[in-house]
């Protein structure tokens, strides 16, 4: 099941993807994926087309997310538009059963223009297209800043094949969502640096409390990481990971109180409940981490004194 988010960290995260952070707005997908997936293949069947509208759909909610009202609602903001790309799909493959009049008239959200118009408050997504090749790139831009944005169009303007637009356009998104979770790493405002680490460390514990542990480890720590437990006992990453669920299993939650990062080195401070006294007594857990290329390569957790 996906991470779940309160509504105190999706707001933060909201707000800090509006403000350029892509790590932010990786997490909201992270927590959310999941169930956008369930309505695109509720609606198209397991399949290319599924995926095609749920990779599309977090598109066009990354370029207007300024439109999102209420932060809380985001999963059902993002489902409804993954669902507007596969009824759209519906609508041009005539591959896909016909669907109930009133779900029929529903449309994809507005114009390639307006997509643009919100788009270029972003720079680092423009970062991000800059990093795919020459072809990849010229069919992301034509499919969603473009008024050719169908694949027949595109194939016509590129001069190759449907079938060719569509795998470089599958392409297109994995690389460029995977561009987008990486672009926060050298964000040049510290305060929003500090804001943007908190979020994590908030989204981080949330998966492990409810079941999204390997995704959010795969997200953060390096595959070679190593950890020091607060009695100096050693761990690799998958005992690492053995002792959160045994933490969990246990009743023991965690909350943030304070992050703190400089270059490569950062602090995470926590608070610690427990419904097993005799467990975990400790009150904190101060996670010390040093990373390299984005993911934590070394971690020593400490209890501090109360």
């Amino acid at each position: 099941m996906p991470a779940t988010l309160t509504p105190e960290d999706q707001e933060s995260l909201v707000r800090l993807a509006r403000a350029g952070d892509a790590a932010s707005f990786g997490a909201l997908v992270a927590a959310h994926e999941a169930r956008a997936r369930a309505v695109a293949v509720s609606v198209l069947g397991y399949g290319a087309g599924a995926e095609d509208a749920v990779q599309d759909g977090i598109l066009t909610a990354l370029t207007q997310l300024d439109e999102l009202r209420e932060p809380a609602a985001f999963g059902a903001w993002l489902r409804t538009i993954v669902r507007h790309h596969a009824l759209a799909q519906v609508r041009r493959d005539r591959r896909y059963a016909p669907l109930p009049q009133e779900e029929d008239a529903l449309g994809v959200v507005d114009p390639p223009e307006r997509l643009f118009e919100d788009a270029t408050t972003r720079a680092w997504l423009w970062t991000a297209l800059s990093t795919l090749t020459e072809p990849l790139r010229t069919v992301t831009l034509l499919r969603y800043f473009s008024s050719a944005q169908s694949y027949a169009a595109i194939a016509a303007v590129c001069g190759v094949p449907v079938g060719t637009v569509r795998s470089r356009l599958s392409q297109a998104r994995v690389k460029l969502l995977e561009e987008l979770k990486r672009a926060a790493v050298d964000a040049p405002d510290p305060t929003l640096r500090a804001q943007a680490d908190a979020a994590r460390a908030a989204w981080f514990l949330a998966a492990v409390r409810t079941g999204e542990l390997d995704r959010a480890v795969d997200d953060l720590w390096g595959a070679a990481m190593t950890a020091k437990g607060p009695a100096g006992q050693e761990w690799d990453r998958s005992a690492l990971v053995a002792a959160l669920r045994a933490d969990v299993d246990h009743g023991v939650a965690q909350r943030v109180t304070n992050v703190q990062t400089a270059g490569d080195v950062q602090i995470w401070e926590t608070r610690m409940t427990s419904e097993d006294l005799d467990y975990c007594s400790a009150p904190a857990v101060l996670w010390l981490q040093r990373n390299a290329h984005g993911r934590v390569r070394t971690l020593r957790l400490y209890h501090p004194e109360p």
